[in-house]
């Protein structure tokens, strides 16, 4: 459930128990009206009816402090994640690409299970943005992004890097046993297939991606390489004329090849 409407569900019980509270007492003003001198029951009723209403009491107001702590809580997770969070495009952003990396290079050593990187990046994106404006730079960042995470598994991660570049880090991934080649070329086509409209024309254009791939602990030996070699990679892509994708492979490796 949302956490919005989480919040106005309580809300509306808090509304119905001091509804509640307000037709008890009601009725227990009545019947001092009514009653002049009480029996021994129906003294006792009375008490019983004024013990509820303290009840009832007492439940608004723990239900209030329920409702303001989990706000709160809310408001802190929602800080939070607009910490770790790119402000544009929603996924996570530089910070937290350095923090998760870190953590799955730790559990690769642990576990013994390879891990990959892709990083990507819009070409020719700076002179479209230039001549087109940034408003329709901001449209067009937003849709590669929606088209990237339809096309990457669940425990993949995807963050901004900069700009117009991103990285997706690719848990128990290695270039022999799960695909990456073709998860590499089918975000590609999908980009390269799109048209995106930029300016006040609504000019539609295309848009091509260059990809870069790195493989821990095969070809990179730590998290800075694992970095630089699939920013290399991506390097290579562009010089030969963008919209494409590489994997970097060491000189040792004689598999070097593109994608």
């Amino acid at each position: 459930m949302p956490d919005d409407i989480l919040v106005k569900k309580i809300s509306w019980m808090i509304k119905e128990i001091r509804k509640i509270t307000k037709d008890a007492e009601k009725g227990v003003s009545k019947k001092k009206k009514k009653l002049v001198v009480f029996t021994r029951e129906e003294k006792k009723v009375k008490e019983d009816s004024l013990y509820s209403i303290e009840n009832i009491r007492l439940l608004e107001t723990l239900a209030s402090h329920a409702l303001i702590a989990f706000e709160n809580t809310l408001l802190y997770e929602k800080t939070k994640r607009m910490t770790i969070s790119d402000g544009l495009t929603g996924i996570y952003n530089y910070r937290y690409f350095q923090i998760r990396l870190k953590e799955e290079i730790n559990r690769s050593n642990r576990y013994k299970f390879p891990l990959g990187l892709m990083m990507i990046d819009l070409d020719n994106f700076k002179k479209y943005n230039d001549t087109y404006g940034h408003l329709s730079g901001d449209k067009m960042l937003k849709r590669v992004v929606g088209i990237i995470n339809k096309n990457i598994r669940i425990i993949d991660v995807l963050c901004r890097y900069g700009g117009d570049e991103f990285v997706v880090i690719l848990p128990n991934t290695d270039m022999e046993s799960t695909g990456i080649s073709s998860v590499a070329e089918r975000i590609r086509k999908k980009v390269e297939q799109s048209s995106f409209v930029f300016g006040k024309g609504k000019k539609r254009i295309k848009m091509g991606l260059s990809v870069g791939v790195s493989f821990y602990p095969n070809e990179a030996k730590n998290m800075k390489e694992l970095i630089l070699f699939a920013d290399k990679a991506m390097y290579k892509a562009k010089k030969a004329g963008g919209n494409k994708s590489v994997i970097y492979q060491t000189k040792k490796n004689k598999r070097r090849k593109k994608i």
